[in-house]
This record gives C-alpha cells, structure tokens and sequence, in this order.
C-alpha cells in the first residue's frame, strides 16, 4: 500500500470515528443535539474536502471545491457553536457565504485560468470564518466554561487560519509565476503533502476534542444541578441545604458567626391538592418556592426539604433576625394568592424557627426547628414559632459536669 493511500484511509478513519462520536452524541444527549448535529456536518465536510484534495492533484476546480468544503465546515461549526452557547446566528450571512462557495467551484470549471483565484477565494472565507469564530465565541466559552475551554477551541481555529492563509499564498503565488491552476503549496504525493495533511487533520483532532470538552463540562454541571436541586420548584434539595447548614456550624464553631434555620409547611396543604388535583397542588408549590426566593437575601438559601415544607437557611442572623424574617415570609405569602385557572388560592405557612447555639449538632438544630414547627401547627397555623433556646450538654459547658 503506497503513503498515499495509507493518506487517505487514516484521513477517512479519523473522520469516521469523529462523526460517529457526535452521531451518538447528538442521539444519545439532548442536551447538545442540535449543536452535535452541526459539528457532524462539519466533519463530513472536512473529511470530505480533505479526501479531494489528496485526489485533486493540480486541477484547480477540485482544489477550489475542497476549499470550498473546507469552508462550508468551519461555517457549520461556527453555526453548531454559536446555537451552543445561545448566541445570535446571521443567517443571512452564513446563507450568502454558502452561495458564494457553491459558486466559486464553479467558477473555477468554467474558467480554468482563474482557478488560483477561486482557490485564494474560498480559503480567505475559511480564514475569516475560524478568525471571526475564535474571536465572537471567545468571551461566552470563558465566562461559563473558563479560560483553558476558550483557547481549546480558539487555538486550532487559529492554526486552521494560518494552513488557509498559507494556501492562499500558495495559489496567488501559483498565479503571479503562470501557473493558474497551481494551487497547491506542495507537490501531490510528496513529503510536504503528507505534513501538510496531518497539519489540518491535528486541526480536526484539537478542534473537536475542544469541542467535546465543552459538551462533557455542561453536562456534568447538569447533573450536579440536578443531584442538589428539586426538580419541580428549582430549590436546593435536603442533601444540599444540610451540607450548607453543616459548613454554618463550622463557621459558628471557628469563627463565632451566628445562624439560624426557618422550617416553612404550607397549611392545609393536602385540601389543595384533593381539590386542584397534583397538578395544581404542583402549582402552589411552585409560587411559594418563588415568593420564598423572593423575599431571602442575597446570603439566604432556600431549599425544598420534602413534601410540601421549605428549609430556609439564614447566615449571619441571630433568633430575633430569624423571627423577623420569617414573619416577612409569611406576611409576604399572604399578600399574594396563587392564580390557578380561575381560581384565587389564599396559601398559608406555619414556620419554626431555630438559631444555632453552642457546638449543637445540625440534627439538633433541625430537631428543634421541627419542634417549634410542630407547635405553629398545633397552634392553629398561619404562624411563626420560635424554637427553645439551645441547651449545653456536659460536653459543651464543663460547669454542668462539676
């Protein structure tokens, strides 16, 4: 088997296995479907040209359709890239540099002596395009991806634009020296064409695995939403809001910083959903979680701690600050029904409030939050009870053990 076809089958390989990649990619991960299917078009399309102009040898029409694949590659991923990151796409743009690639090939058949020209044409647009890309898609990948993300995909676009502008040379200089459809910076089947190959190929590789770095960092932070997040309201869920309640006992422990925890229920809850059925009930939970977020600081955290009852943590804030904010809530909520349908509900809330004491346990704690909870119900709801202070155990205040 000569270097040259051994060319070919490595550059199909590796295009191959690349689209099968985000094939399954895009059928298996809805999350970048659509983009997956963009960056599969891009490279159908590079393996494509690259196989051309491996074939082409010095006509210039198929020099100048490689190029314009190449083109047509670097656009759709552009495109693929942009719907990623939620970015404005110029349709018109992108539709008349899709005309002017259909017809540079063209072109380039029709009149053989300016097949340089078309070549440096289509090779300009591929400069532009991974220019224009690395520069517009630079500052959405680093602000939710971070700096290494943004030059894993700025980079081979940039080195694609130096191989591209190379050719352009390349093919201008073919033209000033007679020889319109010489279009190649290297001789087919030579050494520098084979250097020349695995450049753009490297180009590929980088390209994609930038990309697939994108897709697999969005989605792990996906699911490490998901897994601290309740899925109906958008709260935090009980594991996360506990493991904040445990990171504000060790600053109270460390630092003397007070805290405190609201447990919110709504009242009658179970009547609501007999009567609206789950998904109005849903409804109602989903307005209280708002009206909750609403009202928190910026410091406060909100969670969903199951069922129909809401954990509210409360930095920085001692029993009185508690009882404040947990009458705000409670007040808040009364001032505004929950619409379903045709229907005003007036939904209440019953909140035990607990502040952190001593070296108390976050079990402790969440036990007598629970506790005076218990007691607002019992009390006739639509209330706030303040849980009993903290009392030291032997090991927390040596006095007790004299």
């Amino acid at each position: 088997m000569s270097s040259h076809e051994v060319l070919l089958l490595t550059t199909l390989l590796i295009h191959v296995v690349v689209a099968m990649v985000w094939w399954s990619g895009g059928s298996l991960l809805s999350l970048s479907r659509r983009a997956a299917s963009h960056w599969l078009a891009g490279v159908m399309a590079h393996g494509l040209g690259i196989v051309l102009f491996l074939l082409a040898g010095r006509r210039a029409e198929l020099l100048t359709l490689a190029g314009s694949l190449g083109a047509f590659g670097f656009l759709v991923i552009r495109r693929g890239l942009q719907w990623f990151l939620r970015q404005r796409q110029p349709d018109r743009l992108h539709a008349a540099i899709v005309v002017v690639l259909i017809a540079l090939p063209i072109v380039g058949a029709v009149w053989p002596a300016a097949g340089a020209y078309t070549n440096a044409g289509s090779s300009g647009i591929v400069v532009v395009l991974a220019v224009l890309t690395a520069r517009d898609c630079a500052e959405g990948i680093t602000r939710e991806f971070g700096t290494g993300a943004r030059w894993a995909v700025a980079a081979p676009l940039l080195l694609a634009a130096l191989l591209f502008a190379a050719r352009i040379a390349g093919a201008l200089s073919g033209a000033l020296t007679g020889q319109p459809g010489g279009a190649r910076l290297t001789s087919p089947g030579s050494a520098g064409e084979v250097a020349l190959t695995f450049a753009f190929l490297l180009v590929q590789i980088t390209l994609n695995f930038g990309l697939a770095y994108l897709v697999v960092v969005r989605l792990v932070a996906r699911l490490r939403h998901l897994s601290q997040h309740d899925g109906l309201t958008g709260l935090l869920n009980r594991r996360a809001i506990e493991t904040l309640i445990e990171r504000e006992a060790q600053r109270l422990q460390r630092f003397g910083e007070p805290y405190a925890v609201l447990l919110a229920d709504v009242d009658h809850f179970k009547r609501i959903n007999d009567r609206l059925g789950h998904a109005g009930g849903d409804a109602v939970l989903c307005a209280v979680a708002q009206v909750l977020m609403q009202q928190a600081r910026e410091v406060d955290r909100v969670a969903r701690y199951g069922g129909e009852e809401f954990c509210v943590l409360l930095p920085h804030t001692g029993e009185e600050g508690a009882l404040h904010a947990a009458q705000r809530l409670r007040d808040a909520l009364r001032a505004q029904p929950v619409r379903w349908g045709e229907e005003s509900i007036d939904v209440r809330l019953s909140i035990g409030v607990a502040a952190a004491g001593g070296s108390e346990s976050v079990a402790d704690l969440l036990r007598r939050a629970d506790q005076a909870l218990y007691a607002a119900k019992s009390a006739g709801r639509d209330t706030v009870i303040v849980a009993a202070g903290h009392k030291p155990t032997r090991d927390e205040d040596p006095a007790l053990a004299s």
